[in-house]
């Protein structure tokens, strides 16, 4: 469902993967199986030959109780600078609905972003970077009536601020470009998808001053 890569050294990254795999009838593993619900793999550039590239399977993540537990996995994005990975949890017959925050060692935060607001479904995230560290996380909130990007400080983690766009709707895939991209956005764009379809374009700038963010 989700795939996050971060460079760990000359030609090697690591991949985060997450899956949701099914039972036999097609539903939730018991709590107990969830454990491999994030694959992490090594994966090296240049392999045996120039051209292709070789991969090693290094643990898998997942707390198999409690509110860390992984039901239905959906986008995943980290941020090495803070050591937090965030993990969409989209099951909504559960309270733990949100943007769960583990660290990079497969360990449960303790955090779960968005807990007990999510009005559609935790789906698409990205990562608005700031100086020193600082900066935004954007987690969507997908519905086809209402679909909401909520914003958190990199950082502390805490809610900020919401905005949503006026005609964009069930929001899978984002993504945030930092680079000014002249003459209109900047501060950097925000993109979203809309409705399997199309793609909409959101000024950072513009964000910020709505939400009365520095």
């Amino acid at each position: 469902m989700g795939l996050y890569v971060r460079g760990i050294g000359d030609g090697l990254y690591e991949a985060y993967v997450t899956d949701n795999y099914e039972t036999a009838d097609e539903s939730i593993p018991e709590n107990s199986k969830l454990g491999e619900r994030v694959a992490v793999y090594e994966v090296e550039v240049e392999g045996v030959s120039d051209g292709t590239m070789d991969f090693d399977f290094v643990r898998f993540i997942g707390e198999t109780s409690g509110d860390g537990a992984l039901r239905i996995v959906e986008s995943i994005y980290g941020d090495p600078e803070n050591g937090n990975l965030l993990i969409a949890e989209e099951d909504n017959e559960h309270a733990t609905s949100g943007f769960k925050v583990y660290d990079f060692d497969g360990n449960y935060q303790d955090r779960i972003l968005a807990k007990g607001s999510i009005l559609g479904q935790s789906e698409g995230i990205a990562l608005v970077p700031g100086k020193g560290g600082g900066g935004f996380w954007i987690c969507t909130d997908q519905g086809m009536r209402q679909n909401i990007y909520r914003v958190f400080d990199r950082q502390s983690l805490e809610f900020v601020g919401a905005f949503e766009g006026s005609y964009t709707l069930n929001t899978d895939g984002v993504w945030f470009c930092p680079e000014p991209i002249l003459p209109r956005y900047t501060e950097g764009v925000f993109y979203a998808v809309h409705n399997d379809g199309n793609v909409a374009a959101f000024d950072w700038r513009e964000v910020k001053l709505a939400l009365g963010l520095d």
